[in-house]
């Protein structure tokens, strides 16, 4: 007599029929609770000038990019006059102010008069050396071409600026702003009278 075939039930109708599949061994486990997403305060935006007219104004003294600088100087009226040397902002005083502008000008071009007077054969090829005066704050600020970049140069402990780059070019840090032409004036006599300038002039007369 012929074995009768196994019945047969659809695992996937009744999972506890499959016969692979311990109902026992096998516990159900309630699902777990969803949880609501946690949201992280974000960090409060940098302000950024919402436009150039925003931008704030250049002053003396700023450290700055140049092309921040240039961004800044574009949205400056056309009597407004700045440098930026070696990261640093020089605002100019107007043309148009003889006390700001023209008298420390003048000032500075007799001084120099005053020691190409004194030093035959002298001629200066390209900005070596840069002297600004800073009206703002009435400061002076001796700037010294060095391997590609102007270094600011400090005076010494009496007070006087004295070139690396020309001996006997001295100058009281106090003098121009204070007019006191007297007081340049000693400090070029006494320059001049050191055995660099001497030697200096003795180079200059051989064409050196």
């Amino acid at each position: 007599m012929p074995r009768p075939a196994p019945s047969f039930v659809d695992p996937f109708v009744d999972p506890s029929a499959d016969p692979l599949v311990d109902p026992v061994a096998a516990p159900t486990h309630p699902p777990e609770p969803t949880r609501p997403p946690v949201r992280r305060p974000r960090p409060a935006p940098v302000p950024r000038p919402s436009s150039d007219d925003d931008l704030p104004p250049l002053c003396n003294g700023d450290r700055l990019t140049q092309p921040e600088f240039h961004r800044r100087y574009l949205r400056t009226p056309e009597t407004f006059h700045a440098e930026l040397i070696e990261g640093m902002v020089f605002v100019m005083a107007s043309p148009i102010s003889l006390s700001k502008h023209g008298g420390p000008q003048g000032f500075l071009i007799t001084w120099l008069g005053l020691y190409a007077g004194h030093t035959p054969g002298l001629e200066v090829t390209g900005p070596v050396t840069l002297v600004v005066a800073t009206a703002h704050e009435r400061g002076l600020h001796w700037f010294v071409l060095t391997d590609g970049a102007y270094v600011e140069l400090e005076p010494d402990e009496d007070g006087v600026y004295r070139s690396p780059l020309w001996p006997g070019l001295w100058l009281p840090a106090d003098a121009v702003w204070a007019r006191d032409a007297a007081a340049a004036l000693a400090a070029v006599r006494a320059g001049v009278a050191t055995e660099g300038h001497a030697a200096l002039v003795a180079r200059l007369g051989q064409g050196a």
